[in-house]
């Protein structure tokens, strides 16, 4: 109680009693200068203290959408590199390096699009026409071929190991996906100008990730949405 009004009383007033609580993680009913000791060393990240800012997410989808076209490829080449369907605080830092943001409120953005505070962010959370687009081709190869490996060596009728843009599009059309083959081939290609194994295997392990988002809180997917920007 002691520690509450006199924290409150120095002008600090967010959660107090639970900030009181985390310090006396041994639940001691007491503190100690050693339970403060951590701070002097402790680097925390510049999104615990930060605002949510809509305007910089924004911002970061223009941005995004500049650089690779549309927010799939975006996703993909940018901050989802190892394929996982999750960005960390880390990866979007790097992301943001690589699109050359000015005087860029990363840490609002980071906040407004984490706003479950699970520490990562997910392809439906930067854009959900774009995540609707994956998860169509995902669920078609899937309920179609048993999955995307399966679904390659099938589409592949030369058995060349690659997949020019036009083979994608006239074959997935023959076997029935009326999807954006545009934009999916565009965000899968890695080499420019044909598809592999490789670059598509990830999709049989990318987990559809639910987010608080998705049942409409935290950030909205506004802006242009990027995803439809090019067509076949």
């Amino acid at each position: 109680e002691i520690f509450i009004q006199e924290v409150e009383t120095g002008g600090f007033t967010r959660k107090v009693k639970t900030l009181a609580q985390w310090f006396d993680w041994q639940d001691k009913k007491y503190l100690l200068a050693e339970d403060f000791a951590f701070l002097d060393f402790w680097k925390p990240p510049k999104w615990i203290i930060a605002t949510p800012n809509e305007a910089a997410v924004a911002e970061f989808r223009r941005a995004l959408q500049a650089k690779y076209g549309n927010m799939l490829k975006g996703w993909r080449h940018c901050l989802d590199k190892d394929g996982s369907n999750t960005c960390t605080w880390h990866e979007f830092m790097e992301g943001v390096k690589t699109l050359r943001l000015q005087n860029f409120d990363i840490a609002g953005a980071w906040l407004s699009l984490d706003h479950d505070l699970n520490g990562y962010i997910t392809l439906r959370e930067i854009s959900l026409a774009a995540y609707n687009v994956f998860m169509e081709f995902k669920q078609w190869v899937e309920n179609e071929f048993g999955g995307v490996k399966s679904a390659f060596v099938v589409l592949d009728l030369d058995a060349s190991g690659d997949l020019t843009y036009h083979e994608f599009r006239g074959i997935c059309r023959n076997y029935g996906f009326h999807g954006d083959t545009k934009t999916l081939f565009e965000s899968l290609d890695v080499h420019q100008g044909t598809l592999n194994m490789k670059e598509v295997a990830f999709l049989d392990d990318w987990e559809d990730i639910p987010t608080s988002g998705a049942a409409g809180g935290g950030s909205k997917d506004t802006g242009l949405d990027p995803i439809l920007a090019s067509r076949d």
